[in-house]
């Protein structure tokens, strides 16, 4: 028997049951089973689009289970790792990486407390990455104390 998300049970009294394959569940344990369903597929969604959007960066998936009333196990809570490390003396690609990740921390529909703080410490590192390759690209281009080659007074190139 197929339980939809939206099944809605109105007991007659607590000790109806309702028939699932070779066992009967109470209509309580039915009421739980479809919970533990909705949040089943919640977490597996939720996980798979911080691996989806994560890419390299991002680990498979792991599950905290909990057992139903009909003996199985139900995702109940679940974890993605990401790679938030940043590129050492690459700034740019630390900016191309932390981009991911920041998106990956944020993919899924109903982004955690946890999700948004990864977001925030990943735009952390890519701001801190593009000082740095700010820094880098702001040099004073001189010859000859100021002076061209030519000896007349040379241009001073920022780059930015």
């Amino acid at each position: 028997m197929q339980i939809s998300i939206n099944t809605f049970l109105q007991p007659e009294s607590c000790n109806q049951t309702c028939n699932m394959g070779n066992s009967e569940l109470k209509i309580e344990e039915k009421r739980e089973l479809i919970e533990l369903r909705r949040t089943d597929a919640e977490v597996r969604a939720h996980e798979a689009a911080h691996k989806a959007a994560g890419g390299q960066y991002a680990s498979a998936a792991s599950f905290q289970y909990q057992t139903g009333p009909d003996g199985k196990q139900y995702a109940v809570g679940g974890e993605v790792s990401i790679d938030s490390s940043s590129v050492s003396g690459k700034p740019e690609a630390t900016i191309q990486k932390m981009q991911v990740v920041r998106r990956a921390a944020l993919a899924p529909a109903n982004p955690s407390g946890q999700d948004r703080r990864v977001a925030a410490s990943a735009a952390a590192a890519e701001a801190k990455a593009r000082e740095q390759l700010r820094k880098e690209n702001s040099t004073c281009c001189y010859t000859n104390n100021g002076k061209t080659d030519s000896g007349t007074y040379g241009n001073i190139y920022l780059m930015v």
